[in-house]
């Protein structure tokens, strides 16, 4: 009787942990949509600042730094605004397109380049 209490606890232990793992990997799943659909917006916005876009694929302006001339903020946050234009992109990004994480990366419009002089 107090082994099968024992395999019992025991059983009971293993479903609790199984339950846990698989719930643990779907939310990795969900994180993991969030955040392509992150650097996939991302890398829209670095693409448009880069050609010389003054605005963000929502319209908005891009926000130039008063510090550093041809440096821009990227809002990679995509609540509030529009995102109609997404369906014209690969539809596995759609799914995170609304819950972006929220990043300010910056990107120089015209990168700096290393240039080597022989003597």
């Amino acid at each position: 009787m107090v082994a099968v209490l024992f395999i019992t606890i025991g059983f009971f232990g293993y479903v609790a942990l199984h339950a846990r793992l698989l719930h643990s990997g779907q939310r990795l799943e969900e994180k993991e949509v969030v955040r392509a659909a992150t650097d996939f917006y991302e890398a829209l916005e670095v693409g448009r600042v880069m050609s010389g876009s003054r605005n963000s694929i929502n319209g908005a302006a891009h926000q130039e730094d008063s510090a550093l001339e041809n440096f821009y903020r990227i809002s990679s946050s995509t609540k509030d605004t529009n995102t109609s234009w997404k369906l014209n992109y690969p539809p596995e990004f759609h799914p995170g397109m609304e819950n972006t994480m929220e990043l300010s990366p910056g990107v120089y419009r015209e990168p700096y380049t290393y240039t080597w002089e022989k003597r």
